[in-house]
């Protein structure tokens, strides 16, 4: 859809000023499921002038939004606003309120010298409208909760929590040593025996930055006692293991309905071996494509041995599966087609039920040789899943050990402290009280990334006010189709639960738009065009834009070259060779989009209209190979401007740097202090850093003596006697030396 509009209150279309009026009306509540670039941020801004234009006290307002970047520019653009008003003449004040507010003559007129003191008394308000991120308003919870609640008073916020999960992870290595912890060392090998050690650590702190989501699942405190959470831990490997058994008996029961439950991988092999449903189509498809010849013949062939096999323990029984995937499914786990020949027809239209009842059959085989094999699979989950529960909980508990210490939070404290808080009784109520005699209008931004963790927490107190008359107005805005936070934890769905009890609990409004102000017609024709099939939530755009119409084109797919059948493969050389890797793949891709570039610019340069480089961009889905496309555009003479994390800081030398400010910051960081030492910086060896580490003195004031008791320890490990081999330093000492 080219130049136009789609707008919606209440389930029915209205134009665009309709739209807006009803969005900003401050005396209601509101949902609006808008588009990118529809304005979002502009109406929730126009929202609050309008409370305030109505009479509203800045501080009454608390507006929500999710990163600090996007909460300065919502504080920015309200300032600005309100500074336009101020200034405005009286014509312009008068058709701004009037119209883009929706005042009226009358009122406009009314409220004009209010309008141009609002300038100053949001300036001026001893604190002003609380326009803040999801965890600083948890920080806020926490600070006005009564003494007698957890609330974490006394702690410093901690934006390092990658530093303290790494120096939690090797604290925790180095105490599976204890010849007391040999459980939990078990369990731990366990999880790095199937997935490795890469995958092990990942896997756990993935589970320990998202504590307190399972936590709250699981119902348990993420601050209670270890083994509180061990128990839980244990709770949540069993439901998994129980939830296997029914699934892996009802499997067997659907070929013997009187075949006893199955409780374990044991249990599943041995009724595999005798699998009826199985035996008899491998049996039967053996006897049907042998006089097919061909292909089908060898097929049939090799089904027929597999069909002979008698299995006699569990290790025969999984060869045999193996083997018999091998030749009923695919990689991708779906049928293997036959091979067409007219004598396989000849046969198959023979057959009991014809072709297509032998096709079916085939299917049938293989979709339950999938089943059979994807519970075997799982029971390696449900394994590995309760050593994952028990091993995290352990980290956890290293984790809270290591940040009391230091006397520190991080975010996902935050989180579970505002939970805790709005879920006890006794503490909630006295929130509610606190927050109601302040907040009187509540405005979410970008809603769709809201977790579901945050979301409870904003239920549970927007939930309180069901039915009660003196409740505030709430605005929430979003697009389900922009949720980009799922590494946070993002939640789309929480945008319909949101719908729902604000429909239910404030009597709100539902409005709408699909016009975009940002993307020219040919775009969002390609987007109309592309999305819907793999996007649930999109619906078909319009847009605004129509002083140029804009253009999209696609870019030759760029694959390995294939190398010719007949001609041998050079030998490898690791440095005279071509590179056929990923990195390479995106080198010569950046290539293209250079030239792409480099081509249009000319063209519309030649059209007269010039377009600056920092008019370009260059998007991607991830940060993962930005170092190879700056290279190729760079290599195009075109000047590149990147976000990754990269350039000095990625080099050796800026990696030393970031270690020596990590332990300044933090002097107990003994890794960042290693790692110091090691480097160029003071240049010690592995001999030398032992014998600090044996010989060092502890400082009593770490802010004060850190750097005294370094330089003395230095010197000192400069000047002594060539010391005897060092004892093993803590630092990173791998659990065996397998791994």
């Amino acid at each position: 859809m080219s130049a136009g509009g789609r707008f919606f209150v209440g389930g029915r279309a209205v134009d665009a000023d309709a739209f807006r009026l009803a969005a900003i009306d401050p005396s209601g509540s509101v949902v609006v499921d808008a588009c990118a670039g529809s304005g979002k941020t502009t109406l929730l801004v126009a929202r609050i002038v309008r409370a305030l234009l109505e009479g509203a006290e800045p501080d009454q307002i608390l507006a929500v939004t999710f990163t600090r970047l996007a909460a300065h520019e919502m504080r920015e653009r309200l300032v600005g606003e309100l500074r336009s008003l101020a200034l405005l003449d009286d014509a312009g004040l008068q058709e701004r309120l009037a119209g883009w507010y929706g005042l009226g003559e009358a009122r406009a007129d009314a409220l004009a010298a209010r309008a141009r003191g609002l300038y100053e008394a949001v300036l001026c308000h001893p604190r002003g409208p609380d326009i803040t991120t999801f965890h600083r308003w948890f920080r806020t919870l926490a600070m006005i909760g009564p003494l007698s609640a957890d609330s974490g008073e006394g702690t410093e916020l901690t934006e390092e929590a990658a530093a303290l999960m790494q120096q939690a992870w090797f604290a925790w290595l180095d105490g599976l040593r204890d010849p007391r912890r040999v459980a939990l060392r078990a369990a731990f090998e366990a999880v790095v025996q199937r997935i490795g050690l890469a995958g092990a650590r990942r896997c756990l702190e993935s589970l320990v930055e998202q504590r307190t989501d399972w936590a709250v699942a699981l119902e348990v405190d993420p601050d209670g006692p270890t083994e509180a959470l061990q128990r839980a831990a244990a709770r949540a490997a069993d439901d998994y293991l129980r939830c296997w058994r029914d699934a892996a008996t009802a499997f067997v029961r659907r070929a013997d309905p009187a075949a006893a439950p199955v409780d374990d991988v044991d249990g599943l092999l041995a009724a595999l071996a005798d699998d009826a449903p199985i035996r008899d189509a491998v049996d039967g498809f053996a006897r049907l494509l042998d006089p097919a010849g061909g292909e089908a013949r060898k097929l049939a062939g090799r089904l027929g041995e597999i069909a002979r096999v008698a299995c006699t323990d569990a290790d025969e029984v999984r060869r045999w599966l193996a083997d018999l995937a091998d030749e009923v499914l695919t990689k991708e786990g779906g049928p293997r087609k036959w091979r067409p020949s007219k004598a396989l027809e000849t046969v198959l239209a023979a057959a009991p039920g014809g072709a297509d009842a032998q096709r079916e059959g085939w299917t049938a085989l293989a979709d339950r040789l999938a089943h059979a094999l994807a519970l075997l699979e799982e029971w390696e989950g449900v394994q590995v899943n309760a050593a994952t529960m028990h091993c995290g909980a352990d980290l956890l508990d290293t984790l809270r050990r290591l940040k009391r210490a230091q006397g520190t939070i991080d975010f996902a404290d935050l989180e579970a402290i505002a939970y805790r808080m709005l879920r006890d009784p006794e503490t909630a109520a006295y929130l509610q009280c606190r927050l109601d005699r302040r907040y009187r209008h509540l405005l979410f931004d970008e809603f769709q990334d809201t977790s579901s963790l945050q979301w409870r927490v904003i239920a549970d107190w927007l939930g309180s006010y069901a039915g009660a008359s003196d409740r505030p107005a709430v605005f929430v805005v979003g697009d389900p189709k922009q949720s980009i936070y799922r590494f946070r934890r993002a939640e789309a769905r929480v945008f319909d639960a949101a719908k729902m009890l604000l429909r239910d609990a404030f009597d709100a409004r539902e409005a709408g738009t699909d016009t975009t102000r940002r993307n020219a017609p040919a775009i969002v024709e390609a987007l109309n065009r592309c999305l819907p099939p793999v996007m649930p939530h999109y619906r078909e755009q319009a847009t605004a834009v129509d002083a140029l119409p804009g253009l999209v084109w696609r870019l030759p797919l760029v694959t390995a070259p294939a190398a010719a059948k007949d001609e041998p493969e050079p030998p490898f050389d690791w440095i005279d060779s071509e590179r056929e890797d990923d990195a390479s793949l995106r080198h010569e891709e950046g290539l293209r989009i250079a030239d792409a570039i480099l081509a249009a610019r000319a063209e519309l340069e030649r059209q007269g209209r010039a377009v600056p480089w920092r008019g370009i961009y260059v998007l991607a889905r991830s940060r993962t190979g930005f170092e190879s496309y700056e290279r190729a555009l760079r290599e195009r003479g075109l000047p590149v401007q990147s976000d990754r994390a990269g350039g000095l800081l990625r080099t050796l030398e800026g990696d030393d740097l970031r270690a020596l400010l990590a332990f300044v910051r933090r002097p107990g960081d003994d890794l960042a202090l290693a790692q110091v030492l090691a480097s160029p910086l003071v240049g010690l060896d592995a001999a030398a850093i032992g014998w600090i580490a044996a010989h060092g003195p502890a400082p009593r004031d770490p802010r004060e003596e850190a750097a005294v008791a370094v330089a003395a320890a230095v010197e000192a490990a400069r000047t002594a006697p060539a010391p005897p081999a060092p004892a093993v330093v803590p630092l990173a000492v791998p659990v065996q030396a397998s791994f």
